[in-house]
């Protein structure tokens, strides 16, 4: 998935199936996609930037460094080339209702919640096809994206390889 035009295309209809809680910081009318760029690297998602989807208005924001990375944000897009910086930006945005999202192999495992997968990156894709099966586009790690409040709907799930102990999306009941 090196090339924007497949990157943006998974990013605007992955956002097709999450929900924000009602009552977030960013206006309604809008869904703020930030992205965390590498410092000689050509802005990303430039051609969504005032895209419609779900009625709402995309916003892109290209940011070079943790600290300009707004918490109202709807989503954090961190490139592969910043796996340095993905920690301080994943913790700047602990308890806040943002969506994290890479092309870095192992983003889960940084605390990241939605790791697009490469699908040559790994034997993964090879091996899932030997056995009948689809290969993986997706990797969630479902406990974070709970924690910060959002439902990612189980039709994505399924297409998914979901990490965390919620296997249907839904929030444990009390």
């Amino acid at each position: 998935m090196q090339n924007e035009g497949l990157l943006s295309l998974y990013l605007y209809n992955f956002l097709l199936f999450v929900d924000w809680p009602c009552g977030t910081s960013a206006p309604a009318e809008n869904i703020t996609i930030g992205v965390l760029e590498g410092l000689d690297a050509p802005p990303l998602f430039k051609h969504l930037h005032g895209k419609q989807i779900k009625g709402k208005t995309l916003i892109v924001q290209n940011v070079t460094r943790v600290s300009e990375i707004d918490r109202d944000w709807n989503v954090l897009f961190i490139r592969r080339s910043n796996r340095s910086l993905t920690p301080d930006a994943v913790c700047r945005l602990k308890s806040s209702h943002c969506l994290t999202i890479s092309n870095m192999a192992g983003f889960t495992e940084l605390g990241g919640m939605v790791e697009f997968v490469c699908p040559h990156r790994d034997g993964s894709s090879q091996a899932a096809l030997e056995e009948g099966r689809s290969p993986k586009r997706f990797r969630i790690h479902l406990d974070a994206v709970l924690e910060a409040g959002l439902r990612i709907r189980s039709r994505l799930l399924r297409l998914s390889d979901v990490l965390g102990n919620v296997p249907d999306g839904k929030a444990p009941q009390p």
